[in-house]
């Protein structure tokens, strides 16, 4: 019986340790993030993609570098992020706001926009390259 004791309390011990350390914070999203996105624009729906590289400052800023499939040009924007301890979040860029679903060691992310322009449905992933 002891040993079996041993290995259940163990195994608490390392649920415990696993919980604990997949909370996420601002600073979990910190560098340089390669992306794609892809999906649909406009009335009639026309495919859509954009690829580029976010870089997050680990306080909640964005700088985004990116180029569409609309006329090719490379541009700039920045934003805001919000990352909840579940690891889930918020990505803001003026009216445009993505979801965040966050790697708990913050190495990758997949996006969905909730919110801006109409008729725009918008998803992806980033990995990051650079911290």
């Amino acid at each position: 019986m002891r040993k079996s004791s041993l290995v259940f309390v163990g195994l608490l011990a390392f649920g415990a340790a696993s919980t604990a350390s997949s909370e996420c914070g601002l600073a979990t999203l910190k560098g340089g993030y390669l992306y794609n996105d892809t999906g649909f624009v406009g009335e009639p729906s026309m495919p859509y993609a954009e690829s580029g590289m976010t870089v997050y400052d680990g306080q909640g800023g964005i700088q985004n570098t990116y180029a569409d499939n609309i006329d090719g040009s490379i541009r700039q924007q920045s934003g805001k992020y919000v990352v909840n301890a579940d690891c889930t979040g918020t990505a803001t860029y003026g009216d445009h706001s993505y979801n965040l679903f966050i790697s708990p060691d913050g190495s990758m992310l997949t996006t969905i926009m909730k919110s801006g322009a109409s008729k725009v449905t918008i998803s992806g992933s980033e990995t990051r390259v650079a911290k």
